[in-house]
């Protein structure tokens, strides 16, 4: 009620999250030295019109009021740095948007009905953008040319089928969530990110990986790209050397590269599950980190079904098992022209298990054909 609110004009800091609040009176703005503002967890249909006025705010919390479709005018908060508004009903932006500018950094608006988003591209102070959870399905080409210091942004969960070239101008972006959109591939500028560190494109529909991906070799952690409908992965993604998580399940993939894993020394996750992949390369055994491999769900001839169901440390030491008979075969029994040819029939066998470890026996029958 105004009378509560009147006797404390000097409050900076005021929290009624969590309560039924479905209206706030206009006297609330008469509390101009507010500094923090917390009205999220309500049923607030609408906030005062002269919410602008409290220009001293430094952070608007006004998340998880379902009712709120539009926001007042509050571009006269020019001090304003964190603004939550996920969880409402937003469908657009006020045109006072611009006028925060040089002082917004953290923009959540996440889980809205937001269908353009022109005014963020003016907010050249963001440093995070939560988009997710909306109905985007286009961006505009300049949305981000000014957003140069954007680190964190999240597009998760809309509807987009491309995005706009300028993504390359977000040089100091460390996190990218695409996650459950309609693209069909990715830009080649997304590769001239020198600061990705996590990408997440899983859930779209994408077909192919750019082959400058391996331009973000000494950035890029975590990659997950499942559950698309790639069908084969560039060599190029094999020299990621800082890569740690590498998803790639639910796929058309039926190869990894030749050389995959041998540049790959912080690789500790990778998954290929449910995708047509049946042998994996020997150069995986390079890759002394890794600690999950999930292969289930495909029929798996290189390391055989019985090796895989042993886990992971069985499954590479099969296959470096395998890389060194490879090896010392073409090392030593290589013969010239005319003259008899070894030919290696290598019949693996799953070792029984021991108490202290799982190993892979290999029996090797060396059969002499004559050439022709």
């Amino acid at each position: 009620p105004p009378r509560i609110i009147a006797p404390h004009t000097a409050l900076r800091t005021l929290q009624l999250n969590n309560n039924r609040l479905t209206a706030l009176p206009q006297e609330l703005c008469t509390l101009v030295h507010l500094e923090h503002l917390n009205l999220a967890h309500n049923r607030l249909e609408r906030l005062p019109a002269n919410l602008g006025e409290l220009t001293k705010l430094t952070a608007l919390m006004i998340n998880h009021n379902p009712p709120l479709a539009q926001l007042p005018d509050i571009g006269g908060m020019l001090k304003l740095v964190d603004l939550h508004a996920a969880g409402c009903s937003l469908t657009c932006l006020n045109p006072s948007f611009p006028k925060l500018s040089k002082c917004l950094t953290h923009l959540d608006l996440s889980s809205n009905q937001l269908q353009k988003v022109e005014e963020v591209g003016d907010l050249t102070s963001l440093v995070s953008l939560q988009l997710g959870r909306n109905h985007l399905s286009d961006l505009p080409p300049s949305l981000f040319l000014s957003l140069t210091r954007l680190v964190d942004l999240d597009m998760c969960h809309n509807l987009l089928h491309h995005l706009p070239e300028g993504i390359s101008n977000l040089v100091h972006l460390q996190s990218l969530n695409l996650e459950n959109n309609n693209l069909e591939q990715l830009p080649d500028g997304l590769c001239g990110l020198p600061s990705l560190e996590v990408l997440n494109a899983s859930a779209n529909r994408l077909t192919e990986v750019p082959e400058g991906i391996s331009d973000l070799q000494s950035s890029l952690q975590q990659l997950r790209l499942d559950h698309n409908q790639l069908t084969k992965l560039p060599e190029s993604i094999g020299q990621l050397s800082q890569l740690k998580t590498l998803l790639l399940t639910n796929n058309l993939i039926s190869a990894l590269p030749a050389t995959f894993g041998r540049h790959m020394p912080e690789l500790r996750e990778l998954t290929l599950r449910f995708t047509n992949i049946t042998k994996l390369p020997g150069s995986l055994c390079y890759a002394t980190k890794l600690q999950v491999l999930r292969l289930d769900g495909n029929d798996m001839e290189i390391p055989p079904m019985e090796v895989c169901a042993q886990g992971t440390i069985p499954m590479l030491n099969h296959l470096k098992f395998l890389r060194s008979v490879t090896h010392n075969t073409m090392r030593n029994k290589f013969l010239g022209p005319g003259e008899p040819t070894t030919v290696l029939k290598i019949i693996v066998k799953a070792a029984s298990h021991r108490q202290d470890q799982n190993l892979t026996q290999a029996t090797i029958q060396e059969t002499q054909e004559q050439e022709d």
